[in-house]
């Protein structure tokens, strides 16, 4: 019978998985004669640790908690802007209301976690969303620098309604940015597990 060296489970015993039947003969003949032999250690010389792909950092994936409150912060953000678009109008409202009805689909998509075409779907929803809030942050400033000179000239009676649009293109805008920042680590992770 040959002595040879095989590959150490991890309990300290040497096994040859191409034959386990000498491995089995070695322990019968071994308790048969009432020797012990004590099986031989290998010493560990090398640890391998697997890279990630691309050379992609691993980062922890946000906590439920995280996901769900933006769900709500969806919802609490999207509510008053389907109104706000029933404002100019009921001809006009299926129209404008498409975007705050989408992130209340993307908030209620959101409640049961993260995936990755949902990450996606939101980045550009975000993208997109910025770009609005600038516009409503940008025609509040306006109505307001408005409302101030209508104000010198003895008029000025909605001066105040510079603050609507302004306060949703905040509120838009927050929400996009912390989306997009509370996200993308989601996204990294998913890449970097593929």
């Amino acid at each position: 019978m040959s002595d040879a060296v095989g590959v150490d489970v991890g309990f300290g015993v040497d096994f040859d998985p191409a034959s386990p039947s000498e491995h089995v003969k070695v322990k019968a003949k071994a308790t048969a004669s009432d020797k012990s032999v004590r099986p031989r250690r290998t010493p560990v010389t090398s640890v391998s640790i697997p890279k990630p792909p691309n050379n992609a950092k691993i980062v922890p994936v946000p906590t439920r908690t995280i996901y769900r409150s933006l769900s709500i912060a969806h919802f609490v953000v999207a509510s008053p802007l389907v109104l706000l678009s029933t404002f100019f109008g009921l001809i006009l409202a299926p129209i404008l209301a498409a975007g705050p009805v989408w992130l209340c689909i993307l908030g209620s998509q959101l409640w049961n976690g993260s995936d990755a075409w949902l990450c996606v779907r939101l980045r550009i929803t975000h993208a997109i969303s910025l770009f609005f809030a600038a516009l409503l942050c940008a025609f509040g400033l306006w109505a307001l620098q408005a409302g101030e000179r209508s104000a010198a000239h003895g008029g000025g009676l909605l001066s105040a309604w510079g603050l609507i649009p302004l306060l949703f293109g905040c509120s838009l805008g927050l929400l996009s940015m912390l989306t997009l920042l509370l996200v993308r680590p989601a996204v990294n992770a998913a890449k970097s597990a593929a």
